[in-house]
This record gives C-alpha cells, structure tokens and sequence, in this order.
C-alpha cells in the first residue's frame, strides 16, 4: 500500500486554520508546537506554520518536507480524525529530521493515552 500526502489531507482555508485555534488543545515537544483539536472531517488534517523568524527560506521549506513526509508515514497511527497546525519552536538550523520524528511520535503517544 502506498502512502501518499494528497491535498486533501492539508489544511488549506483560513476558516479551519481559525477553527482549530477556537477549539485547540496544545502539545509543546522539544523541537515542535503541535495545536490539534477533533476534526469534524472523516479524515485528519495537517497544516504547517512557519515563521520568517525561523530562518531563511530553503530550511523552511526543507522543514515542511520533513514535517509532510513523517505525517504521511505516521498519520495512520491517529485513532481519530484530527486537524493539526504543526509549528517549530526554535531555530530550524538546530532541528534534525530525527528530533522532529521523536517529538510527532511522542505527540501521538501522548494522543493515544
């Protein structure tokens, strides 16, 4: 079975952004800030939030392809529909694909409990 990251599985519009900032619960890893509240879609979302304060725009886009790729592996591992804004929370020169993988699996263990 191929996993694929289709457009649909993102969140685009502005209403969901502000939706999921009405209703959010708050997961604060080492390296990332993962707002998430239930999704009133029968599929979950993920929305990525990127500051310019972060750094320059090749580790910014190299950051949300890490962040794409460990939720389309993971996003199975969800056990409901949720929406998700996922944002860093210090300097991307510092942060490893590893570190990044470590704190979504410790989000989704903490989801599950």
């Amino acid at each position: 079975m191929r996993l694929l990251l289709i457009k649909s599985y993102l969140l685009r519009k502005k209403r969901h952004y502000v939706a999921l900032e009405k209703h959010k619960q708050v997961f604060e890893g080492y390296v990332l800030k993962i707002s998430f509240c239930k999704s009133p879609f029968l599929v979950s979302k993920l929305g990525i939030s990127v500051s310019r304060k972060c750094g320059k725009a090749v580790l910014r886009n190299r950051f949300k392809r890490q962040i794409k790729e460990i939720y389309r592996i993971y996003r199975n591992e969800l056990i409901y529909p949720v929406n998700l804004n996922i944002r860093p929370n210090c300097s991307l020169q510092s942060i490893s694909f590893e570190m990044i993988k470590q704190d979504f699996l410790t989000f989704l263990t903490d989801l599950t409990h």
